[in-house]
Formats: C-alpha cells, structure tokens, sequence
C-alpha cells in the first residue's frame, strides 16, 4: 500500500507548493477513526510540517475525481499544484509485474535465508564482503580502515 502511494503522489508531499521528498507520512484523508478505510482513494503522502497543518490547525483535505484539494480553516480551497501525470490504475499490481518480468518471486518470506541454523549474523564478514564489492578490497584491516577513511 505505500509504495502505491509513493508512485501515485511521486514520493512528493501532497500539499500545494510543498517540495519535501522525505520524512513523509501516509494520511487518511477520512481519518480511520471517523470510519475511513485504508485503502489508495483515502490516502495522501504529507511532510510532517503539513502533517502538523492538517491535524493541529483545522486544515481540511478534499478528494474527488480533478484530485486532492486542500482547506484551510474557515477559507476557500488553497491554490492546487499542477496536476500529478496520470498515475496506473493498480500501482501494486504494476510493481508486481515488474518484479515478475525481472523473474523475481517475492512474498512475505522472500528475505528468510533458506539454511539458517539460527546463529547471529556474522557482521564483520559482512563488511568485508560489501567492503569487497564496493572497493575491491578483502576483509583485511586495510579495507575496513578504507571504507572508515571513505
């Protein structure tokens, strides 16, 4: 569901003229409490500032088919910003699609090791691979103290 909405509102703030990109939040334009469902139609992505606006100030957010509009308080809509590119009507089957066209397979155990035996993860192997991968050094003190250095 978040990543339909991070494709649906392009990892943007929703609020007009906002340009914030991260720390965004996933807001019920219904809140849940009040009945309102979670589903894409209910959502918006908001930097925490406007996050604030909606739940502190009395800001009211409105969606219907031209798109989402914001109210504030005792005023008229706020002026919108250009209208978002037409967005797939199913983000998550799309991603789906993707995903299967790369031949991947994923579900919810798709990141489970298939022969843990349990023991914690060997972190300093770790680093060294990624230190291997990344600078094409082993896992000798020199590539550890390259990448602290880096």
């Amino acid at each position: 569901m978040r990543r339909a909405l991070e494709i649906r509102d392009q990892h943007r703030c929703a609020f007009p003229s906002c340009t914030h990109t991260r720390f965004l939040d996933a807001h019920h334009i219904e809140h849940w409490v009040d009945g309102g469902a979670t589903e894409l139609d209910n959502l918006v992505l908001l930097c925490r500032r406007h996050h604030t606006f909606v739940h502190e100030y009395g800001y009211r957010i409105e969606r219907d088919a031209q798109g989402t509009k914001f109210v504030a308080p005792g005023r008229r809509p706020l002026p919108t910003r250009p209208p978002l590119p037409e967005s797939p009507s199913a983000p998550i089957e799309r991603l789906a699609e993707a995903h299967a066209d790369l031949g991947l397979s994923l579900g919810a155990l798709s990141l489970m090791p298939q022969n843990w035996d349990g023991s914690p993860a060997d972190h300093e192997w770790i680093v060294g691979m990624m230190c291997q991968q990344t600078f094409g050094v082993g896992r000798s003190s020199a590539g550890v103290q390259h990448l602290r250095d880096a």
